[in-house]
């Protein structure tokens, strides 16, 4: 392992950059007794860079640079110190960098509120008025400062300038000095004349301020003076109530009271923006007509509606480009109904054509298996059933004769179909046959007699018993929605006439 003094001879420029922890004994890191550090090592650095480095960091810088540093107290102590320090500068940083900031929101504050007086300077100006009585002047909520502000105290202006102030202005104002008793006298008498306004023969112009939005100026007086002056204040609202409108009629040096008025925010209407139809627009519209046209007789109401918008255009109530999107509007309603009407149209042929099908397999399962019947007696015979999907109410079997019997089973009267000994027949031929399997036995029950069927497996009782039930289902459903047959009504039967 190479010594301390060594790695330090051979990292002098590495050293040269640290000047601080050279000169600074206390600093240096522990390095083992052995091995000291030379004196060369640390007399040979000097300053190559005038940028402001942590402590700290230089310190880090060292003992990275360094082969072998020996870990004490002191070395611990002095990294500690340097902790310390680096964390008091940067707090330090961050307080000047909060006071900087603070400063320079006060700064912008006094320059708003600086910028404001003069515009109430400049409106003051502009507005050529002069008060009636000396009674404090209403205080505008508009042009109060921002809430943002109010944190900052404005400086105040001493009481005597204030009330010099205040001397000045009643002794300019005529309106504010002591009234003097005398008759009125015609414009041509020797009485001092009043100042004239700088308005004279000038018309006012609409001039944008923070106190009065909008300015307008009346027609001049026949001597040419603008004597009437509307000023139009805005509040800002503090609940959710309608904004609130003053309107000022000030005549010179005879300004009247302030008039409130309150605006309902749908007072305003605003036009409803016109689209230009071009040849795009009316071959759409031409389309859309005679798409409608030709599936109205489908849906009566798309046609009454077609005939109305059409009347009310040709007797021009309505306009082209009002057409335009409530034809639009009806050929989209009708596109939707169709799609419906498609939609069920669909799932009904789906449904049909599978119940097609299930008919047709249980029709092959009924007509091909070979059963055992029991009569009303319970003496068993061997049969076969047969069943046809264009008459779907009646089951046939197969008599003793060997073609098919008179007689049938109505379908669309079966109240149950029975697996076991769950008729008087099946029982009775069960106190007969001891050996016969329940499970193999099975029987349409209805209001006035049983179907019972034996089959050779279970199996084919399931099969059986499935198809029994597709076609029961079917006939209680066609028997239900066929229509019924009109048997006519002996007022409504035509009679003969009498010759």
């Amino acid at each position: 392992m190479m010594t301390l003094a060594a790695a330090v001879s051979n990292n002098e420029p590495s050293a040269a950059k640290m000047p601080s922890l050279a000169k600074d004994a206390s600093l240096r890191p522990e390095v083992s007794q052995k091995h000291p550090l030379p004196e060369k090592a640390i007399v040979k650095t000097k300053p190559t860079s005038t940028k402001h480095t942590s402590p700290l960091h230089e310190f880090l810088y060292v003992l990275v640079g360094q082969d072998h540093v020996e870990w004490n107290d002191k070395l611990r102590a002095s990294v500690k110190r340097l902790l310390h320090h680096d964390v008091l500068e940067r707090e330090h940083v961050h307080a000047t960098f909060a006071t900087l900031e603070d400063t320079i929101h006060a700064c912008s504050a006094e320059i708003d509120r600086l910028r404001d007086q003069l515009e109430k300077k400049t409106e003051h100006e502009n507005s050529n008025q002069i008060e009636e009585s000396p009674e404090t002047p209403e205080v505008d909520t508009v042009d109060d400062v921002a809430t943002a502000r109010e944190k900052y105290i404005l400086p105040t202006i001493p009481t005597s300038i204030e009330n010099d102030k205040e001397v000045s202005v009643r002794a300019a104002s005529p309106a504010l000095a002591p009234a003097r008793r005398s008759s009125v006298t015609p414009s041509s008498s020797p009485v001092p004349a009043r100042r004239r306004s700088s308005l004279r023969r000038k018309s006012l112009t609409i001039a944008a301020c923070k106190a009065s939005p909008g300015k307008v100026s009346v027609s001049p007086a026949k001597h040419g003076l603008a004597n009437q002056l509307v000023l139009v204040k805005t509040k800002m609202p503090s609940t959710d109530t309608p904004p609130r409108l003053g309107i000022k009629i000030a005549r010179k040096f005879k300004p009247l009271n302030l008039s409130m008025f309150s605006f309902h925010p749908s007072a305003g209407a605003v036009p409803v923006p016109v689209m230009e139809l071009g040849p795009e627009q009316n071959a759409i519209m031409l389309r859309q007509l005679r798409y409608v046209k030709g599936v109205m007789h489908d849906l009566p109401w798309a046609k009454s509606r077609l005939r109305d918008m059409l009347s009310h255009y040709t007797q021009k109530e309505l306009s082209k480009e009002d057409l335009f999107p409530q034809l639009s509007h009806l050929s989209v309603q009708v596109q939707d109904d169709l799609d419906t009407k498609a939609k069920a149209q669909k799932h009904v042929l789906e449904a049909k054509s599978k119940q097609a099908v299930t008919l047709q397999l249980a029709k092959s399962i009924i007509n091909e298996l070979a059963i055992v019947k029991y009569g009303r007696r319970g003496k068993p015979h061997e049969t076969k059933l047969y069943y046809d999907e264009t008459h779907p109410c009646v089951l046939y079997w197969q008599s003793k004769q060997g073609d098919r019997s008179s007689s049938f089973l109505p379908l669309h009267s079966v109240k149950a179909i029975e697996v076991g000994f769950a008729t008087a027949v099946f029982k009775r031929a069960a106190r007969k046959q001891t050996d016969l399997d329940p499970d193999r036995c099975l029987s349409l029950v209805t209001a006035d007699r049983t179907l019972d069927l034996r089959l050779p497996n279970t199996l084919q009782r399931d099969w059986l018993l499935k198809a029994l039930q597709d076609v029961v289902a079917y006939a209680v459903h066609y028997r239900a929605s066929a229509p019924q047959k009109r048997v006519p009504h002996a007022s409504t039967a035509p009679r003969l006439r009498r010759m």
